[in-house]
């Protein structure tokens, strides 16, 4: 192997070592107040549903999607809880700092026949690092 292509060859095993890939987890516990609550058999527009997705907020452009879940409930319940569990996340070169939000897509308090037929909320996560890989963020009201 040549002295060139030996140096370039250490210089991209030093960059790969010094990316420490991170796995972040995020709990919560979704709550609606205003579903409408109806005797028996309710149908599906009645029962609470949600769109999640853990994002990172990208350095240079777009955000990332980190991981995601929907649930739909089967019964008139008004609580859905959710864990969500990153893959292995690199910012890049020596950086190990990453700022994390929900973007959340659900149905409550969202009349059937409107458009959109659905409400967004965003909730910040924080900055998750080497230390702090788990972060339990309690009940989120909806809408």
């Amino acid at each position: 192997m040549s002295q060139s292509c030996m140096n370039s060859f250490l210089i991209l095993l030093l960059a790969a070592l010094a990316v420490d890939a991170e796995v972040f987890s995020v709990g919560f516990q979704l709550n609606c107040t205003r579903m409408p609550k109806r005797e028996g058999n309710p149908s599906s527009r009645n029962l609470l549903w949600a769109d999640v997705w853990l994002m990172q907020k990208g350095s240079y452009g777009k955000d990332n999607v980190l991981s995601s879940q929907t649930k739909r409930s089967l019964n008139s319940d008004s609580q859905m809880n959710f864990a969500l569990t990153t893959e292995d996340v690199s910012e890049g070169f020596l950086d190990d700092k990453h700022e994390l939000y929900l973007h959340i897509n659900h149905n409550c308090g969202v009349k059937h026949r409107t458009k959109p037929s659905h409400a967004t909320k965003t909730v910040e996560v924080g900055v998750m690092d080497p230390n702090n890989k788990c972060k339990l963020l309690g009940t989120i009201n909806l809408p």
